[in-house]
């Protein structure tokens, strides 16, 4: 009997033991590369007609990139209209890319309250920064009975 009781409690005991050793084990974590941000407007220009368009610029705190997902434009014309050949917007501060790949063009003719609007946009990351380098869309120039405006969408992160 005592051989018995023995045995038993000694079967208990190394229960104990692995149930401890079990309890103390890592939990495990799965990583991912993918970065779940929302994009929302970094910078925006709103502009009246007959004014110099603003530029407007995103700055990332240090060691931060700038992700840009779209860029959207709008020009606009009061009851006058103006034509307008080859005026662009371009975006500086982004990195790997030639400075004509961030440049966009536009022409019109003259239409009396007419209103454009339009983004460039594929889904993803059209630029991105480098860590802590400020992006910059530049404007057309003020032009008679029209305003320009635009707005860069995107997320900050490392």
């Amino acid at each position: 009997m005592k051989l018995r009781i023995a045995s038993v409690s000694l079967v208990f005991g190394l229960l104990g033991v692995i149930s401890v050793a079990h309890a103390q084990q890592a939990t495990l974590v799965t990583q991912t590369a993918t970065l779940n941000a929302t994009p929302q407007v970094l910078c925006s220009s709103v502009n009246a007609v007959n004014v110099a368009a603003n530029c407007v610029t995103a700055t990332p705190a240090s060691g931060q990139r700038i992700y840009v997902t779209a860029v959207c434009f709008d020009v606009l014309q009061d009851a006058t209209g103006t034509a307008e050949s080859d005026v662009s917007w371009q975006l500086t501060g982004t990195a790997g890319f030639a400075s004509a790949a961030n440049l966009w063009n536009y022409s019109g003719t003259t239409s009396a309250g007419n209103s454009q609007h339009w983004c460039d946009s594929n889904g993803g990351v059209l630029f991105a920064s480098l860590p802590g380098t400020a992006i910059t869309l530049t404007a057309p120039t003020a032009a008679l009975h029209t305003a320009h405006n635009a707005r860069v969408y995107g997320y900050i992160a490392q």
